[in-house]
């Protein structure tokens, strides 16, 4: 993604979602931009109609933090990967139902049964 085109697009945010940027950190900003440019970079969430954009970002990111967001973004990139035959055509709806899924993310063990 070309700075110039990142740059058109930050100054394109609308209200709600310029407030929420203009409020974030630098940190967090950089971070976002970091996840934007990985998830248009990759083969299937790149080709996603509509587009990923930063306005959808910044949306999913207000639901649910960064640090749920992107294990989340890999789990679904390995699902795909798992079963190339199910390609999908919206990327963006196939990414917020795998933010919905509540199903355990780990495989408990009772500790001292062997």
């Amino acid at each position: 993604m070309e700075e110039q085109e990142l740059q058109a697009e930050i100054a394109a945010l609308v209200e709600p979602e310029a407030t929420i940027w203009r409020g974030m950190s630098d940190a967090h900003k950089g971070e976002m931009l970091m996840l934007l440019r990985r998830l248009r970079e990759n083969f299937y969430f790149g080709q996603s109609k509509p587009p990923i954009t930063l306005d959808w970002l910044i949306v999913l990111n207000s639901i649910y933090p960064l640090s749920f967001i992107r294990p989340r973004i890999n789990i679904a990139y390995l699902w795909l990967k798992d079963n190339p035959d199910r390609i999908k055509k919206n990327y963006r709806r196939f990414i917020s139902n795998f933010m919905k899924d509540n199903k355990p993310q780990f495989i408990y063990q009772v500790a001292g049964k062997e």
